[in-house]
């Protein structure tokens, strides 16, 4: 009897230590963050930078723009957001001689790997470009 409960305490052990614990210890990395914006038309604008639920706003007189988070925890479904908005109103219907297109150049960098780029046309039109960046685990220890 009691070699057939030491083999079940035995054998439940090793059930428990071999069983997925990917949902009580997610993957969790540290890394440098760093966002850039670069304009060709050198214009005014205001940036919007968030990571998660946590927002921040710079106004912005020259190009280009860069911010870096040092060694942030980052972890699955973590969220970065960069938004850049054109500064000043700009009417439709009128004309303006001083206005000409541009375009912008949002980049977003976990370590030293770019995550998400792109170039943006802006006009008299454009009211706000943005980029998202949803982190995602890729295997053991592993995110993107």
């Amino acid at each position: 009897m009691k070699r057939i409960l030491f083999v079940y305490v035995v054998f439940s052990m090793i059930l428990i230590s071999c069983s997925s614990d990917d949902d009580v210890n997610p993957v969790m990395i540290k890394e440098d963050i760093k966002f850039e914006v670069v304009s060709t038309g050198n214009k005014a604008g205001v940036i919007y930078r968030t990571f998660n639920t946590e927002t921040e706003v710079d106004s912005v007189d020259s190009f280009p723009y860069r911010y870096t988070y040092l060694q942030k925890e980052i972890v699955p479904d973590d969220l970065l957001k960069l938004v850049f908005v054109p500064e000043g109103f700009h009417s439709e219907l009128e004309e303006d001689p001083l206005w000409t297109d541009y375009k912008v150049e949002l980049k977003i960098i976990v370590g030293y790997k770019v995550v998400e780029e792109m170039i943006f046309p802006i006009t008299k039109e454009t009211d706000f470009v943005q980029l998202e960046h949803y982190f995602i685990k890729t295997g053991p220890n592993k995110m993107e």
